[in-house]
């Protein structure tokens, strides 16, 4: 049973989260800039999901032992799969209503002015696809799934972690 507990090791489990989460952004970031899907602002709202993920994993890993930075980074990666819950639900919702030629995307508004991040990287933040519209699907599901699939999964691994997993190296 240890051996199957291994990878919820903080030594290996956070700096896991922030190079999976690396890893999906790099996809991504390839399918917009090598295949030209765009994205839409709720894809956009995923990647800072998926960055939460990054950042929590980044923080759990600097500090393995310490508590603090494992609560904080364990609140962090809830925050983060909730949000990408909600964000991709919200994009599958979407699809399904393009689907039926109902469409409703909602404008991007924009980031805080205190933190413009569409500003600032464009390449990376700035929306412009249309929500609902499915440009790539991996064994007949569309990214949305996938994503909203993701982030179950982050948050049934951090209840694992939680549950099951050693505190200490």
């Amino acid at each position: 049973m240890s051996a199957l507990l291994k990878p919820l090791d903080n030594r290996l489990f956070w700096p896991a989260v922030a190079i999976g989460g690396l890893l999906i952004l790099a996809f991504v970031l390839y399918l917009q800039h090598v295949r030209g899907f765009a994205p839409c602002s709720l894809c956009i709202f995923i990647r800072l999901d998926v960055l939460g993920l990054v950042l929590a994993g980044i923080v759990g890993s600097l500090a393995p032992r310490s508590r603090i930075a494992g609560g904080i980074a364990a609140l962090g990666m809830l925050a983060a799969s909730l949000g990408g819950i909600y964000h991709a639900w919200s994009l599958v919702a979407e699809e399904k209503l393009a689907a039926q030629g109902m469409g409703s995307c909602k404008m991007f508004m924009g980031f805080p002015e205190w933190i413009p991040l569409d500003t600032w990287l464009p390449q990376v933040f700035q929306p412009e696809g249309l929500c609902g519209e499915v440009v790539w699907t991996l064994l007949g599901q569309s990214m949305a799934v996938w994503s909203l699939a993701l982030f179950v999964f982050c948050l049934l691994v951090l209840a694992a972690k939680l549950a099951f997993g050693r505190r200490t190296a």
